[in-house]
């Protein structure tokens, strides 16, 4: 190759950064020159098998490095991305399809270089579910439901949306046995009988479903709006609606309690600079003072409406005390130097859960109503709070610590647990951890709970608003939400 003196051409190869290229004028190379650096880019190249039959038409999602790219059924696309360790999350596939391998991927990704990625999808002959939802009853659930489905003995699920009265068809499912249940309802409408339901679902055609669901007039709740001296407590349907303010005095009100017989509830209130024990109508009017002792709080109606547990530091200590429900009679039940609060009455009468300090940072005890007879029924190494007896008295549910300061309340995270009334079989209410829950109390016809939570997650920092929300004793999530909302009760 020939170059004149003029010009000269000098290429420098610098491994991983490319080629440099320089152009000289003149006899001397050695000066400096003004050059053009050309980088190889860092690229990804993803790629979809996919093989049987009923492929996905539509194709796939693939995300990685914040960024969505689509790809079809059988192809492949280059991305530039940035070097280093990556998850590569595949999505958007049908319910008849299944892929090979981890997902998300990790990859490492070398600076300069193209990373082949490859997803390996297999699908089979699917079918369908034909779901057809029948509503009746009072105050309809008008946004409708959504239907679940998961595919017994697999990681399969699908969802869709439904009318209250109406149909929806779940397409391109894997054949097999799913169970088929719905939710988002409103919590005063509850699926009839028989579902959830197994479903058999066949290659290449539709089997059909049908749902029923039947609604009543909403039930009541009341709850705690607000915190420290702007604490007041207000009533709610069931169904988020109809809210209602009860107090607004100067100083806090807290711990509604209903009565058995709906007509009244007893609340701890700081309105005289003390926080005592009052009761009132069941829309807020004649306020009465039970308890006059520095701190009184957290009462609890007897079954048969004639006492009220409830728990005082009036001795120096807190205890738990009972009382007849005009106030008169108070008498002290437990009687020990470590912390003994939340009282809850059994069905019957006859016992009481409460928690107690007493062997550690807070479990789950229940006494004879006279205070003889303790049993310890949790042994956690976080704190357990809050029990509330199911309405047959077979089952307890409580706030139990998961996580957090075992030496401070107030930085345990807690979720709700069921367990059996004599303390055994202790499992999680929901199947996700999601921020922290407290105050779970049963329904008045023991198929729901209600609980207040935080309204973000638990990986969340800072203040977060909390919510009064309701799932059914199976955990199934209804649609109502009520924010800065704690300390639900369920109205007789």
């Amino acid at each position: 190759m020939h170059m004149s003196n003029n010009y000269r051409l000098t290429i420098n190869v610098l491994l991983g950064f490319g080629i440099v290229l320089s152009a000289a004028c003149g006899k001397d190379a050695t000066a400096p020159q003004m050059g053009v650096t050309k980088v190889t880019p860092t690229t990804m190249r993803i790629f979809t098998t996919t093989s049987g039959t009923d492929l996905d038409v539509d194709g796939y999602t693939v995300r990685v490095d914040g960024a969505t790219i689509h790809l079809p059924a059988n192809g492949s696309r280059i991305i530039e991305v940035t070097s280093g360790d990556k998850f590569v999350e595949f999505d958007a596939m049908s319910q008849n399809c299944t892929l090979d391998g981890q997902n998300p991927l990790p990859v490492r990704v070398y600076a300069g270089e193209t990373t082949e990625v490859v997803f390996a999808i297999h699908c089979v002959a699917g079918g369908a579910l034909d779901v057809t939802t029948t509503t009746s009853g009072v105050d309809v659930d008008g946004n409708g439901y959504d239907i679940l489905l998961n595919l017994q003995g697999g990681a399969s699920s699908a969802n869709a949306h439904v009318a209250a009265n109406g149909n929806a068809t779940v397409a391109a499912l894997i054949p097999g046995n799913y169970r088929l249940t719905l939710s988002d309802l409103a919590p005063n409408c509850d699926l009839v009988a028989g579902v959830p339901q197994i479903i058999t679902v066949t290659a290449g055609s539709a089997t059909p479903a049908s749902v029923d669901v039947t609604c009543v007039a909403p039930a009541q709740l009341a709850f705690v709006s607000g915190s420290g001296l702007g604490a007041d407590i207000y009533l709610v349907n069931s169904n988020g609606t109809g809210i209602q303010r009860l107090t607004s005095t100067p100083g806090e009100d807290v711990d509604p309690a209903w009565s058995p017989d709906g007509k009244r509830i007893a609340f701890a209130s700081a309105r005289n600079g003390q926080r005592n024990i009052y009761v009132m109508d069941a829309n807020g009017d004649n306020v009465v003072r039970l308890t006059n002792s520095p701190g009184d709080y957290l009462p609890a109606w007897s079954p048969d409406g004639t006492r009220l547990a409830f728990v005082s530091d009036r001795d120096g200590n807190t205890e738990i005390y009972v009382m007849n429900s005009d106030g008169t009679n108070q008498s002290r039940l437990t009687n020990d130097n470590a912390l003994d609060t939340d009282p809850a009455w059994s069905p019957d009468g006859n016992r009481i859960a409460f928690r107690s300090k007493r062997t550690g940072n807070g479990d789950i005890y229940v006494m004879n109503n006279d205070g003889s007879g303790i049993t310890q029924l949790t042994q956690n190494l976080y704190p357990d709070m809050q029990p509330s007896w199911s309405p047959d008295g077979k089952r307890i549910v409580f706030a139990a610590g998961v996580s957090g300061d075992i030496y401070n309340d107030d930085d345990v995270i807690r979720d709700i647990y069921i367990m059996n009334a004599d303390g055994s079989g202790a499992r999680p209410l929901l199947s996700d951890v999601s921020g922290d829950r407290a105050h779970p109390i049963w329904s008045p016809d023991g198929r729901k709970i209600a609980f207040a939570a935080d309204g973000c997650s638990v990986w969340d920092y800072g203040d977060c608003p909390t919510v009064l929300q309701i799932v059914t004793v199976d955990g199934v999530p209804y649609s109502l939400t009520v924010t800065d909302a704690s300390e639900p009760a369920w109205r007789p």
